[in-house]
């Protein structure tokens, strides 16, 4: 199944917090506790598309189980998101965040460089101009 996402700022921060935990998986009651209640729905869009994965019961549900999850929970009229699970950040996630961290470094790093540039010489020039001492010029010709 194709589909896209559009990714925002707030999109970013909540991968870049799984990420943080991509090894272990974050508790959903941290990461709901963290982002509120309403970013729940961030975690079961994503996970049907395979951006993040989450435990339930001890059963890994992803982008290949998750319509069946669904239907088994609101058959059984439970939660769709307990605080009990446990979400991963999928590779389709970790290389949102990757990337993201890529493009700011690529960003950023160029105008760190420019502004020390900037900065020696202005630096440089203030002390050309402050700087009252002589200077020993040699004039050396060319013998034929």
């Amino acid at each position: 199944m194709k589909s896209s996402i559009d990714i925002d700022s707030a999109t970013i921060k909540m991968l870049k917090y799984l990420y943080k935990y991509r090894k272990n998986g974050c508790a959903a009651e941290l990461f709901l506790n963290k982002f509120g209640l309403e970013s729940s729905a961030f975690i079961l869009e994503f996970c049907k598309l395979g951006y993040v994965s989450f435990t339930s019961e001890g059963h890994s549900v992803n982008e290949h189980v998750f319509q069946d999850y669904i239907n088994n929970r609101i058959e059984k009229k439970l939660p769709l998101i307990d605080k009990s699970n446990k979400i991963y950040c999928m590779p389709k996630g970790n290389k949102i965040v990757e990337s993201e961290r890529k493009e700011f470094f690529g960003f950023i790093l160029p105008i760190i460089i420019s502004v020390i540039s900037v900065v020696l010489s202005v630096f440089t020039f203030a002390y050309t101009v402050v700087d009252d001492s002589t200077v020993k010029v040699e004039i050396v010709s060319e013998q034929k």
